[in-house]
């Protein structure tokens, strides 16, 4: 259960609040509802969102570098062109949200469900995506250069534009459903 209603900084946190170019680096949110607030082009450098509803939130061109958003909820979030380089996500509910254009080198999200996640010329460079959930999610043109997407779910997913050679694949399900063991099998994926 999020927190409803408290001050960080001067800041109102709350469902919906208007929270545009905000300073929140640093400040431990965890478990807040901030449900469909305001938080585009906010500074939440090394913020703790720990388990926080960002259900629908707009964090378009936020930074969230080196944040620490595990078990958070970000369905329908719009991140578009936001900097989560070094951000802790694990276990964080991305589905069918906007990650467009957001750079995420070296971000942590195994466990994560981006099921139907828009994440098209996402720079994803160095993420671990072990574990992680990406059916149905648009990854054209993703910058994926030595992410490890062993264990994860491609079934349904777009890849065209993506070089899958320099990919750590292991029982990774591809996106017509077969199993790359590792990745010798790519030779017999055509995309």
């Amino acid at each position: 259960m999020g927190l409803f209603l408290r001050r960080v900084n001067g800041y109102v946190i709350k469902p919906g609040a208007n929270l545009t170019l905000a300073d929140l680096s640093g400040v431990n949110l965890t478990g807040a509802n901030l449900n469909k607030a305001n938080l585009s082009n906010a500074k939440l450098w090394r913020a703790n969102l720990t388990g926080a509803n960002l259900r629908g939130v707009d964090l378009r061109g936020a930074d969230l570098s080196g944040a620490f958003l595990p078990y958070a909820n970000l369905i329908g979030a719009d991140l578009r062109d936001a900097n989560l380089t070094g951000a802790t996500l694990y276990r964080a509910s991305y589905s069918q949200a906007n990650l467009r254009g957001a750079t995420r080198t070296g971000v942590n999200l195994s466990g994560a469900n981006l099921s139907g996640a828009n994440l098209s010329r996402a720079r994803l460079a160095y993420a671990n995506l072990t574990g992680t959930a990406l059916g149905m999610a648009n990854l054209s043109g993703a910058d994926l250069t030595g992410a490890d997407l062993t264990r994860a779910n491609l079934v349904g997913a777009n890849l065209s534009g993506v070089d899958l050679t320099r990919l750590l694949l292991f029982n990774t399900t591809m996106p017509d459903g077969r199993i790359a063991l590792d990745i010798g099998t790519l030779r017999d994926f055509r995309w």
